[in-house]
């Protein structure tokens, strides 16, 4: 399973091939992976099957950014008509991973002039959603795979952590989603359409709920689509595999983790794990944290695991080791 199914990966693995090593990529045609990337298609591929997305609308502009001031009145007027609603309004590039094209208009946002200059400053995107914002209760990730056979198999349901509005800084399992069950049913039906279009591999649904203003009562819609391994994909794995192992031991099954990057000066896994100490997982004490990613020590970081027996104490766990490394920092070096 590659992270995900670009054109590169079949170069590679053919070229692998004509070198003597036989290689199959667990993934699809390319190109159906380059639609699911894109917002705009995934959103009117999701009214098509019946699956909900947020109140808002698709504004296509002759060019990426914008040149003269009024190339992006259309997006204006879609700003000031889907903030009607709630105050505030979300304007989103229609390929852009990792809120890198993610604008947020209003409360707790910029104003709509601020957003116009900095859309007028890029040229990633000519596409835009521009969608009612409301107030987030929970964002689950639920993680499928498609297999090459066609069959579809579900990792899990995370809710995903944010270091700022829409910017991704980890996920929390198990979610506390109240439509978990509907989510799920949502998420295998867009699955079966970009199956038959011809997507297979790993594949991310990001859902947001909320509370309904009249009613009180909870509500959902699908946010947008991460066709390649992400962010819940390995930790997923990790506990799957952890508990595989604690059943033939005959000890309990982990039931809970939060992630993360953790900053670190280490630059080993050795460092690393000397500093945490007793915070790293074993099967003796059921939880801990679990590095992975290392090869990013180099840049001052790592992504990591915390295993616990609920979701607050794995979250204390991770805050922990985060504490626990900057304490490391800071203590004086003997020369």
């Amino acid at each position: 399973h590659p992270y995900a199914a670009t054109p590169e990966i079949f170069t590679l693995a053919q070229a692998l091939d004509h070198a003597g090593t036989r290689v199959r990529v667990l993934g699809g045609d390319p190109a159906a992976g380059a639609r699911a990337d894109q917002k705009h298609l995934i959103r009117a591929r999701a009214l098509a099957v019946g699956v909900p997305v947020a109140v808002g609308e698709t504004i296509e502009l002759p060019f990426p950014g914008g040149r003269r001031r009024r190339d992006l009145e259309p997006v204006r007027a879609a700003i000031q008509r889907q903030s009607r609603s709630t105050g505030q309004a979300i304007v989103r590039g229609s390929s852009g991973a990792s809120g890198s094209s993610t604008f947020i208009v209003g409360r707790g946002g910029a104003d709509t002039e601020d957003v116009l200059a900095q859309l007028g400053e890029r040229a990633d995107n000519q596409i835009y959603l521009v969608e009612a914002m409301v107030d987030v209760a929970v964002s689950p990730n639920l993680h499928l795979r498609i297999e090459p056979d066609g069959s579809i198999t579900s990792l899990g349901a995370t809710d995903q952590r944010w270091r700022r509005p829409l910017v991704h800084a980890g996920n929390i399992y198990p979610s506390t989603a109240r439509l978990a069950d509907a989510m799920d049913g949502w998420a295998r039906t867009l699955a079966g359409s970009l199956r038959d279009d011809g997507y297979a591999g790993d594949i991310g649904f990001d859902f947001v709920e909320h509370r309904d203003a009249p009613t009180g009562e909870p509500r959902a819609f699908l946010a947008e689509v991460n066709p390649r391994v992400n962010g819940a994909t390995y930790p997923l794995t990790l506990r799957e595999r952890l508990n595989a192992a604690r059943r033939r031991r005959g000890q309990p099954e982990i039931a809970a983790f939060a992630t993360g990057t953790l900053a670190a000066r280490a630059r080993s896994f050795a460092q690393l794990r000397e500093t945490l100490g007793d915070q790293i997982f074993t099967h003796a004490a059921g939880a801990g944290i679990v590095p992975y990613a290392t090869g990013c020590l180099d840049h001052g970081a790592c992504a990591a695991v915390a295993f616990a027996p609920t979701r607050q104490l794995a979250l204390e766990r991770f805050a922990e080791a985060q504490a626990a490394l900057e304490a490391a920092w800071a203590a004086p070096s003997c020369a």
